[in-house]
């Protein structure tokens, strides 16, 4: 059974804001519609003769622990609360905190490609940089861009990313790496290169969703471990 929940006395303050932002119906909308995502039934799909706090109260408490926590940063999203510091505020307080464990993941990055030319480094902080401020477009271009330069730096040539099978086939074949395990890598890579192309390269992520474009983050971080263990 799982018994944890968020914190009782701050969900209330949040919610008391979070009605006086919202309409009724619109609190309906917002609840219902993420129930729907998550596969969850929520108490109540009209406003009727409810208070808007009552139906934002249940509403919320029908998601469970995991989905509170998915509808508070969909939430944080909103222009109405990004507008609210302080609500914006609460409800990172509200939400677990890992943080430690993404400045780890990074910390790891760090200590791979500092074996590499400070550009390289450099790139991949503007990634994760631009990916914490939501600029997703520059986000991808400068992950794509530090997976490139750390290509080149390996093969020592300047060609482009998709022009590197060659010459990266014969590098992974002289580290030991299996040619079934060198197709599998490069048609990983190959589909990587694809949708940065079709989606990111020649214009604005806006046909991603954030999980996707965080799916296409971790794909670089992996391909970036892998090549690390070549070496």
């Amino acid at each position: 059974m799982n018994n944890k929940h968020l914190s009782t006395m701050l969900l209330n303050e949040i919610e008391d804001k979070l009605k006086d932002l919202y309409t009724g119906s619109e609190i309906i909308r917002l609840t219902n519609n993420y129930a729907e995502e998550i596969g969850k039934e929520v108490t109540y799909h009209v406003v009727g003769y409810n208070s808007k706090k009552e139906i934002l109260a249940q509403n919320i408490a029908d998601l469970g622990y995991e989905g509170q926590i998915g509808f508070f940063r969909e939430i944080q999203k909103l222009t109405a609360v990004k507008e609210d510091e302080a609500l914006v505020a609460q409800i990172n307080d509200l939400l677990p905190n890992d943080n430690s464990a993404n400045q780890k993941a990074r910390d790891d990055i760090d200590t791979i490609l500092s074996k590499y030319p400070s550009n390289v480094i450099k790139t991949w902080h503007d990634a994760a940089n631009f990916f914490d401020q939501e600029d997703y477009r520059n986000s991808l271009d400068s992950i794509r861009l530090t997976l490139e330069l750390v290509v080149r730096e390996i093969l020592n040539n300047e060609k482009s990313i998709e022009h590197q099978t060659k010459e990266m086939g014969k590098y992974l074949e002289s580290r030991g790496i299996s040619k079934e395990f060198r197709n599998l890598f490069f048609r990983v890579l190959d589909m990587y290169n694809k949708i940065q192309n079709d989606f990111a390269k020649h214009s604005t992520p806006d046909g991603l969703e954030v999980s996707e474009i965080r799916f296409l983050m971790n794909q670089a971080v992996i391909i970036l471990k892998f090549l690390d263990e070549c070496r």
